[in-house]
C-alpha cells in the first residue's frame, strides 16, 4: 500500500527540494548561466525574491537570525504581527516561541506555501494599507503588541516604505534593510530591491514615519547573529512617537 501520509509526502518534498539546490549547484559549477527549475518556481515564486524552503534548515542563517533576535527581546504569549512573512519560516520562528502570531503577505502563492509547511501563526493574504484602526483585512482586532517588518522595506520606493511604516498597528517595531555602506545597492545583483539604505538614510526613514529608534543593531553578514559589528544589515527596535 503507498503512504500518503502528511509527514511521508513532506519527508519526500524535503528531500527532493534539497536534491534540487544540489543540482542547480552542479549545474552552475559545470554550466555558468544555465538554467533549471526551482521549487520556487514550481510554487509561483522567483529565487531571487525570497528565501523559499520547506523547513527551517534550507533557509539562511540571517533571515532566521533576525527573528530570533526578536524572541529574545519579547515576552513570550504576546502578540506580534509578521508584515512580509514570506513562505512563514520567521512566523513560524515566532510561534515556537510561544508568541500569538499574525503574518500577513501580499503574495498569494507565498502564504499558501507557509500554511502548508509552516502552519501555526494566522496567515493573512493582503496590504499592509488595508488595514484599519481597528482591525486587520481578516478581522481580526488590531491590538498586536510588536510588529516585524523584515525583508521588506528595500523592495519599495522610499515613499511606500514610509506610507507602510505609518501604518504599523503596534507601539513597538522591528524592522531591517540592506547597509548602503557594507552593501551597496545593485540592480542587477538584486533585480527586486529599489534601494538599500546608509545608517543616516534608514534612521530618517523612521523618523518621517513616525518612529523612535530605540536601538540599532546589524549583521554583519549573511551567516552573523543580530549584534553591535557593522556590516551588510540594519535592524532597528523602534516605537512609535505618532
Amino acid at each position: 500500500m503507498t503512504n500518503t501520509s502528511p509527514e511521508y509526502v513532506r519527508e519526500i518534498e524535503h528531500t527532493l527540494f534539497h536534491t534540487n539546490r544540489q543540482l542547480q549547484l552542479l549545474l552552475n559549477k559545470h554550466h555558468p548561466g544555465a538554467s533549471y527549475v526551482h521549487i520556487e518556481e514550481i510554487a509561483g515564486m522567483d529565487p531571487r525574491e525570497r528565501q523559499v524552503a520547506p523547513t527551517l534548515d534550507g533557509v539562511r542563517h540571517d533571515h532566521k537570525a533576525r527573528y530570533e533576535y526578536v524572541v529574545s527581546e519579547l515576552g513570550p504569549f504576546e502578540r506580534v504581527l509578521d508584515i512580509g512573512c514570506g513562505v512563514g519560516y520567521g512566523s513560524s520562528i515566532l510561534h515556537t516561541a510561544g508568541f500569538e502570531v499574525w503574518a500577513m503577505d501580499i503574495d498569494a502563492n507565498a502564504i499558501e506555501f507557509a500554511k502548508q509547511y509552516f502552519p501555526g501563526p494566522h496567515y493573512i493574504h493582503g496590504d499592509l494599507r488595508s488595514f484599519t484602526a481597528e482591525t486587520m483585512p481578516d478581522g481580526t482586532p488590531t491590538n498586536v503588541d510588536a510588529v516585524t517588518i523584515f525583508e521588506v522595506l528595500e523592495h519599495v520606493p522610499r515613499g511606500v516604505a514610509v506610507d507602510l511604516l505609518r501604518h504599523v498597528p503596534a507601539p513597538y517595531v522591528y524592522c531591517s534593510v540592506p547597509n548602503e555602506t557594507y552593501l551597496p545597492f545593485d540592480k542587477a545583483g538584486a533585480p527586486f530591491h529599489e534601494r538599500h539604505y546608509t545608517e543616516e538614510e534608514f534612521r530618517a526613514l523612521l523618523q518621517d514615519a513616525g518612529l523612535k529608534v530605540q536601538l540599532l543593531k546589524h549583521q554583519e553578514g549573511p551567516y552573523s547573529d543580530v549584534g553591535l559589528t557593522p556590516g551588510r544589515t540594519l535592524v532597528a527596535r523602534c516605537v512609535r512617537e505618532d
